[in-house]
C-alpha cells in the first residue's frame, strides 16, 4: 500500500511556493512604492502646499511610525489567523490609503492619509515575509528572498517613473491613484488564489530556529546592523529625489552652471526655478536608473546570504554606505561622481535587506516568523524614524552637504555592529 504524504507536504507544493513568490513581491513592490511616494514628489508637494520641505518631511516620519505601529498586530495576527489573510488585508488598505492621498485634500489631511498609508504598509512585511519564508524550500531561501528584495526595488524604481508619466496629466497626486489602483488588483489578486487553493494560509508545524548558531549577543548586533540601515536608508530615501533633482537636471540638460558647497533647498529652487507639474521627466528617470543597482544589490544579498561568507559579505556592504554617503558630500559641487555614488550606495543598503530577512529567519520558529519578522521591523521603524524629518531639516537648514556627513557618521554604527557580528563565533 502506497503511504500517504507527508503532513508538511501539503503546505508548500511547488506551485503553492511560485505563487507565494509572486504575490508577495507584488506587495513588496507596492509597499516600497508607497514608502518613496511621496518622497519622489517632495518639492512639488511643498510647492503646491505652500510649505517647507522640512515640514514634509514630518509627513514621511510620521509615515514611518504608521508603519512601526502595525507591524506587531500585523505579525500576531498573521501567526493566529494566517499569513495570506493578513497579505490581503495589506492589499485592501493600501487600496485606501492611496485613494486617500490621491484627493484634494489640505495639507493637514494629506498628511493624515499619508500617515494611514504608512500604517497599511505595516502590515506587509510579517504577513509577506511570513509566507515567503514558509512557502520555499530552506535551501532555496536565500535566493527566494533575493527576487522578492528585487521586487521590492522595483517598485522602488517604477515610483519615478509613473510618477513622469502621471505628473503632467494628474498631477503630483498621481502616483497615489496609481498605487491605490495597484493595490486594489493586488487584493482582487490574493482573494481569488486564496478562494481557489493555490495559497495557502495554514502554518506548518512549528520547527525551533536556529538561535544556538548565533547566541543573544548575534541577535542584538544584528537588530543595530538593521537599525543603522534603516536609519540611512530613510535619510537617504527623503531627500535623495531633491539631490537627483540638484545634480541630474543640468547634467543632462548641459547646462553650464558651477556651484560650490553647501547646497540647500533653497540652492535648489535657485538652480531649477519653482518645480512645475508639467516640467520635463529627465529627473525622474534619472532617479529610476540609480535605484535599479539597488535591485541588483538586493539580487546579489540574496545569492550571497547563506554559508560561511554571509556575514563577511553583509559587513563589507554596510561598510561601502558611510563611504559611498561621505564621497557624495564631498563632491555636490560636480556631478558624475556623486550621482555614482548614489548609486552605489543604493546597491549596498539594498544589498543588506535580503541577508538580513534570511540570518531572521534562522533565528525564528517556523511558526512564529509573523511575528519574528514583525519585532525586526518595529524596532529598526521606531528607530529610524527621525531619520526623514534629520535629513530635510539639515539640507535645509544647513544643506546637503552637511546632511550626507551626519549621515554618513551614523553609518558608521552599524559598521562596528557588522564588523563585531562577522567575528563572532559559530
Amino acid at each position: 500500500m502506497t503511504s500517504p504524504a507527508p503532513a508538511a507536504s501539503q503546505h508548500s507544493p511547488p506551485y503553492s511556493a511560485r505563487v507565494a513568490l509572486a504575490i508577495t513581491s507584488t506587495g513588496h513592490a507596492l509597499c516600497h512604492g508607497a514608502k518613496v511616494a511621496l518622497p519622489v514628489v517632495l518639492s512639488l508637494a511643498a510647492w503646491d502646499f505652500g510649505t517647507s520641505i522640512e515640514a514634509l518631511g514630518l509627513a514621511v516620519t510620521l509615515f514611518s511610525l504608521g508603519m512601526a505601529a502595525t507591524s506587531v498586530p500585523a505579525g500576531l495576527a498573521a501567526d493566529r489567523f494566517g499569513t495570506a489573510r493578513v497579505l490581503e488585508l495589506f492589499f485592501w488598505a493600501t487600496a485606501l490609503g492611496g485613494a486617500l492621498c490621491a484627493l484634494p485634500l489640505g495639507q493637514a489631511g494629506f498628511v493624515a492619509a499619508h500617515a494611514f498609508l504608512g500604517m497599511a504598509a505595516g502590515v506587509y512585511h510579517p504577513a509577506g515575509l511570513g509566507l515567503l519564508s514558509l512557502s520555499g524550500s530552506k535551501a532555496k531561501l536565500g535566493a527566494v528572498f533575493g527576487w522578492h528584495g528585487v521586487a521590492g526595488s522595483a517598485g522602488v524604481v517604477l515610483a519615478p517613473l509613473v510618477t513622469v508619466a502621471l505628473v503632467g496629466v494628474y498631477g503630483w497626486r498621481g502616483g497615489f491613484a496609481a498605487l491605490g489602483v495597484s493595490a486594489a488588483a493586488g487584493a482582487v489578486a490574493t482573494r481569488v488564489l486564496r478562494r481557489t487553493g493555490r495559497l495557502f494560509d495554514d502554518v506548518p508545524p512549528a520547527r525551533t530556529g536556529a538561535v544556538s548558531v548565533w547566541g543573544r549577543r548575534g541577535l542584538v548586533l544584528l537588530l543595530v546592523a538593521v537599525v543603522s540601515n534603516a536609519f540611512l536608508l530613510d535619510g537617504f530615501t527623503t531627500m535623495f529625489p531633491d539631490t537627483v533633482r540638484w545634480l541630474g537636471t543640468p547634467a543632462i540638460e548641459r547646462l553650464d552652471i558651477v556651484t560650490v558647497p553647501p547646497v540647500t533647498s533653497a540652492d535648489i529652487n535657485r538652480r531649477l526655478g519653482p518645480p512645475r507639474p508639467d516640467g520635463p521627466g529627465n529627473d525622474y528617470i534619472l532617479m529610476a536608473s540609480l535605484l535599479a543597482l539597488g535591485g541588483l544589490g538586493q539580487y546579489l544579498g540574496g545569492r550571497r546570504s547563506k554559508g560561511d561568507g554571509a556575514r563577511r559579505t553583509y559587513a563589507l556592504a554596510l561598510i561601502a554606505q558611510p563611504i559611498f554617503l561621505g564621497l557624495t558630500a564631498l563632491s555636490l559641487d560636480g556631478y558624475a561622481v556623486p550621482l555614482l555614488a548614489l548609486g552605489g550606495f543604493a546597491f549596498a543598503n539594498f544589498m543588506t535587506q535580503p541577508m538580513e530577512n534570511h540570518m531572521l529567519a534562522a533565528l525564528t520558529a517556523q511558526a512564529k516568523r509573523g511575528v519574528g519578522f514583525a519585532l525586526k521591523f518595529l524596532v529598526a521603524l521606531l528607530l529610524a524614524s527621525p531619520a526623514p524629518y534629520l535629513a530635510a531639516r539639515l539640507a535645509t537648514r544647513t544643506g546637503l552637504v552637511d546632511m550626507y556627513v551626519v549621515f554618513a557618521g551614523v553609518g558608521l554604527v552599524g559598521v562596528v555592529a557588522a564588523l563585531l557580528l562577522a567575528r563572532s563565533s559559530r
